[in-house]
């Protein structure tokens, strides 16, 4: 019985994983807006493609990351940023984010919705192969799809459909049980990497484990092999779909989790190029000129998640006190070196969901303290008590907002916990009040599992509903947005969605985390990132526009 917990576990903290990477709102029916920018971001460092003169091919490139995966399977292994950034190089999306935060085809021709948005027709590229050899085409659509309804990884995230239907031989009809106007976007990211059907499943329709270790896609690099907690190797599919690319002949894929053995591997040309959010090494490698620097802030944010299903949380008054006493701006400056910015919803300035009126509740000690003295009318306790977990990386932050509420009485006990014992606290509700940093998404129906009051499973049930929320206006506004093909109805429904979470406080809303990729001299073509951005969970599609060059 422990064992069959244990991988049910293992499946949902996935699934959580993958609603993090796969899930935003958007139909196929929306067109680029060159008025709208691109992202919330600093002016890109990188040098022009103008200024580089046509790329060279040839050279491997020594790619630093953070972290490593437990499998490359799409279907079935979690993904963070640094799995992501792997999977990309090898897997293809059927649709892209581009520089306005929309869709633009990619390994499928066209993906449009029925006019009630319950049926989403999907056709093929004409042309692709897998690196196996095996063509793209509906039946390879149709099973991939299939997989991920069924997967533990992404069966809760897509729920709403219920069948996928092959047209003809290049196109499937994916059919929903309700409105879904933003099944598109989950096509985007991992939710939409085209994997090879004979490499994915054995000869009984069943996956096949060995899929996880030897990943086969239609990307511009085909694996080679993998040293976990060391290095992936890909290298050129001569087979390549794109004419003229890559333009490297492969990359190696160097898993170095110390931000600091990051930088010195950088520093000693042990990597070509590094992907950080270490404050340091982001303020530090920005000015020096033997480097470029390309900045993406309109990723993630950093929150506090107060567990509204279990005491204190239970209370708004104790969640609105916590509120209220919280300086987000002293947290910033103490932790980060003032690098992120402060956070009152989970877009940046410039993104189209941005609300210019979220309802924020500043850092007011007076209104904290009057809060604090309701909460201990209502439930006769003497103060404020909760414990606090989070990462042992996330320590100083935590010291300092000890700090910042016990100066009005609240008493804190701070717990970190390493990220896996820490994350299933949090899918069970085992915790009271916790770091966590979430909501990296190119629209907000990604957040839908997180808010909605049916994800919301009770304390000591698994949830991804991590803080028990259960808003009926909420709720109301999340189903509105995701039955409506209306871009302007959404923006009001997303707006009443920011406000509700402010007023009803089941997050602490800190700062939008920054990231960085850090290269050498002969690293050409990061503006091509600099123009999408590389910090959101979606495809990086531009692998393929890299490429080496003597300095």
């Amino acid at each position: 019985m422990g064992a069959q917990k244990n991988r049910l576990l293992t499946a949902w903290l996935a699934l959580a994983a993958f609603a993090t990477l796969a899930i935003a709102c958007g139909s196929g029916s929306e067109q680029r807006s060159s008025s709208e920018p691109a992202s919330s971001r600093p002016p890109a460092r990188a040098r022009q493609a103008a200024d580089e003169g046509p790329p060279q091919d040839g050279g491997i490139l020594r790619f630093g990351i953070d972290a490593d995966s437990d499998g490359y399977n799409p279907v079935a292994n979690n993904f963070a940023l640094a799995g992501n950034l792997v999977a990309s190089a090898i897997f293809e999306p059927l649709v892209v984010v581009n520089a306005d935060r929309r869709l633009d085809p990619y390994l499928a021709e066209s993906v449009t919705p029925n006019h009630e948005g319950t049926v989403w027709t999907i056709k093929a590229r004409p042309g692709i192969k897998f690196h196996d050899g095996e063509p793209f085409n509906a039946d390879a659509i149709k099973i991939n799809i299939e997989q991920r309804v069924k997967s533990a990884l992404s069966a809760v995230a897509l729920e709403p459909v219920e069948r996928v239907e092959k047209v003809d031989d290049m196109t499937v009809a994916v059919h929903m049980k309700r409105p879904w106007f933003g099944y598109d976007y989950t096509l985007a990211a991992q939710g939409g990497y085209m994997t090879s059907p004979k490499a994915l499943l054995t000869p009984e329709g069943t996956l096949n484990p060995d899929f996880s270790k030897k990943p086969v896609g239609t990307g511009p690099f085909r694996f080679e092999s993998w040293q976990p907690g060391n290095t992936v190797t890909v290298r050129k599919f001569d087979g390549y779909w794109q004419t003229g690319k890559p333009h490297l002949d492969g990359i190696d894929f160097v898993i170095l989790p110390d931000s600091q053995s990051r930088a010195r591997a950088l520093e000693a040309g042990d990597v070509d190029a590094m992907v950080t959010e270490y404050p340091s090494d982001v303020k530090r490698f920005r000015d020096n000129p033997s480097y470029t620097q390309i900045e993406d802030v309109a990723g993630d944010e950093m929150v506090i998640m107060l567990n509204e299903g279990r005491p204190p949380f239970d209370n708004l008054n104790a969640r609105l006190a916590l509120a209220y006493a919280t300086d987000k701006r002293a947290v910033i400056d103490g932790a980060f070196e003032g690098l992120p910015a402060p956070a009152d919803q989970p877009f940046t300035e410039s993104e189209r969901w941005f609300v210019s009126d979220p309802g924020a509740l500043p850092h007011d000690p007076q209104k904290a303290a009057e809060a604090l003295e309701r909460y201990k009318q209502e439930t006769g306790e003497p103060t404020l008590r909760f414990e606090l977990q989070g990462r042992p990386d996330q320590a100083a932050m935590m010291s300092i907002l000890e700090q910042q509420w016990r100066e009005l009485g609240i008493e804190v006990q701070i717990t970190t916990l390493e990220q896996a014992r820490y994350i299933t606290n949090v899918v069970f509700g085992r915790y009271q009040a916790g770091i966590f940093r979430n909501f990296g998404y190119v629209h907000p129906d990604s957040n839908y599992i997180f808010w909605h009051s049916s994800t919301a499973k009770g304390v000591e049930n698994l949830s991804i509903n991590f803080t028990q929320t259960r808003v009926p206006e909420l709720d109301a506004a999340l189903d509105a947005a995701r039955s409506s093909n209306d871009d302007a109805l959404r923006k009001e429904q997303y707006a009443i969605v920011v406000r509700e979470l402010n007023r009803t406080v089941p997050y602490i809303f800190l700062m939008h985390n920054v990231w960085a990729i850090v290269a050498k001299g002969e690293v050409h073509g990061l503006a091509a990132i600099q123009e999408v951005g590389f910090g959101r969970p979606d495809a990086k599609t531009w692998w393929n526009d890299l490429w080496l060059a003597p300095q």
